[in-house]
């Protein structure tokens, strides 16, 4: 590594003392305090003011979270008191640079703020070569909280006040707060507070599309990057159900009131934590009647209001750019162990666990979709390729469709992909697996083709900047969703304009989800896009 220096930045909330690399020129601020927070309440301001310093050298503490790989993950202090933010730039004296907000995944039980190791030992969500080679551009990565900590339904505890009345959605209500820093501060360090994007993966973007539900949210950013989870039906936690997966958590502590919960150590709560998270995918009756994952957006009325889905319509939705889609093998590892024909029963039925509440018939599903699904394709995929598309479909691509619909249909800039990069590293017949593009936008990948990884990068980056993924060189090339048709990105060795990816899989699957059977104007959105029976 070259040698570094000290770069200071006074802000309204102190002055930060980062590191610049001489020989790049780059500078990292790490560990940034973005708020304060007690267990399960709402963050507030840091109390901090322009003279004094902080030190921001070093990454700050991460959520309390489950280790799974501890030789995997960089070591980092896990602390309640984690909501800090990294931030990366060059050229700081230039201003107004577009801002780009990391949103990180994790299931919403895991996840941090640097991301694991590459092969070379360094943190994958470190933004130092994004703005060496883009110096108008500045990389914000937050941490929030996640698991219990960030959504836990505290309504039917002794002791409950307003003081817990938005525990349900404090991963959402971090993410807000680190906007709200953005805004007061990021001018700065040369960023426009009015060109902030957010971009994620998975549950992180789960996280991004929820903001859209939120009218707290509206105004803090203007652009969206969704890539593989979107907030509509299993990413969407119902009052009722946070209650059932609350009720379970405090049950195993033997806890009946707040104050209780809170004098535990978080090391508890971790271990009560995991031993739900065994029983939430199909087959125990426990949540046998939950079906969204775990501390996913709840519908609590007080961050995301009943009525979310005609909010983000009419409301949520206008004036944002939007940027979308999903990878051709998202889950595909999960079926790794039944691709012997032999064991395809098995596959299926795996595949019913999963999705109980959309295929199976003693959950409210439909008895015959599974067989009309695989029909679909008959001649392009066996019963097991269905089988794969099927959970990809319902809980990741038709939340891209829908949301990419309703920007479209609302007269926001709208682009939808599909990643389809087979090979690279992974095994010519593996599909594009679930995060795979994370390495590519953080250049830290040395295995895919590296002019495919340019054009995916300049693709995000340019939308950032404008809301066009075209860029400046080839304006027309990536067509926006609109005019009645579902206009897709298809990303493989090379970048192939469609209109639209399975469309006869999507007029099938779409009229399951919640959204769709509740909302009669995005039922009419969905057929002006979709041929549905």
């Amino acid at each position: 590594m070259g040698s570094t220096g000290i770069k200071e930045i006074v802000t309204k909330r102190g002055t930060y003392i980062g590191r610049v690399e001489k020989e790049t020129g780059t500078c990292s601020f790490l560990g940034i305090p973005y708020g304060t927070a007690a267990r399960w309440e709402r963050a507030a301001d840091v109390k901090t003011t322009p003279e004094v310093k902080i030190n921001a050298c070093s990454y700050g503490p991460s959520p309390w979270q489950d280790i799974v790989q501890e030789d995997y993950g960089i070591p980092v202090e896990m602390n309640e008191e984690c909501l800090n933010l990294n931030l990366f730039g060059r050229d700081l004296e230039q201003t107004g640079k577009t801002v780009m907000v990391w949103i990180y995944g994790g299931a919403q039980v895991a996840g941090n703020n640097i991301g694991c190791k590459t092969g070379s030992g360094e943190a994958l969500f470190d933004g130092k070569k994004i703005v060496e080679n883009n110096s108008d551009i500045l990389v914000v990565v937050p941490n929030y909280r996640v698991g219990i900590w960030g959504s836990v339904n505290l309504s039917t505890l002794n002791g409950f006040t307003e003081r817990y009345q938005f525990s349900n959605n404090l991963a959402r209500l971090d993410i807000v707060q680190c906007l709200k820093w953005i805004h007061e501060n990021i001018e700065a360090f040369g960023g426009d507070k009015n060109k902030v994007t957010l971009f994620g993966q998975s549950a992180g973007s789960a996280n991004i599309s929820s903001l859209l539900l939120m009218p707290e949210a509206r105004g803090l950013f203007k652009r969206v990057i969704c890539e593989s989870s979107f907030a509509m039906d299993l990413s969407l936690t119902s009052y009722q159900d946070s209650i059932t997966i609350s009720d379970e958590f405090f049950k195993r502590l033997h806890v009946k009131s707040v104050e209780e919960a809170e004098r535990l150590e978080a090391k508890t709560l971790l271990r009560v934590q995991n031993e739900i998270i065994k029983h939430s995918m199909g087959g125990t009756p426990i949540f046998s009647g939950v079906n969204s994952k775990l501390f996913s957006p709840v519908i609590d009325n007080a961050v995301i209001p009943e009525n979310y889905w005609d909010y983000f319509i009419q409301t949520g939705c206008c004036g944002i750019d939007f940027l979308g889609g999903t990878n051709e093998g998202e889950y595909d590892q999960q079926f790794e162990r039944f691709k012997e024909p032999g064991k395809w029963a098995e596959a299926k039925q795996m595949l019913l666990d999963h999705c109980k509440a959309k295929l199976d018939p003693l959950h409210g599903g439909r008895e015959d979709i599974i067989s009309l699904y695989a029909e679909n394709e008959k001649m392009a995929r066996t019963d097991f390729d269905a089988y794969r598309d099927l959970k990809n479909d319902i809980y990741l691509r038709m939340g891209a469709l829908s949301y990419g619909m309703i920007f479209a249909e609302q007269g926001s800039s709208s682009y939808l992909y599909y990643l389809a990069l087979q090979g690279t590293g992974r095994g010519e017949n593996t599909r594009c697996p679930h995060g795979a593009e994370i390495p590519i936008l953080f250049m830290k990948d040395s295995a895919a083709d590296e002019e495919c990884q340019r054009q995916i990068r300049n693709a995000w980056y340019d939308f950032a900047r404008s809301g066009n993924p075209n860029g400046e060189d080839n304006k027309n090339f990536w067509k926006q969703v609109g005019n009645g048709t579902l206009n897709t990105m298809k990303i493989g060795k090379a970048f192939v304009m469609t209109s639209g990816v399975r469309l006869r899989d999507a007029s099938l699957l779409l009229p399951l989800m919640k959204e769709y059977q509740e909302c009669p104007a995005f039922k009419k959105i969905c057929k002006r896009f979709i041929k549905i029976n």
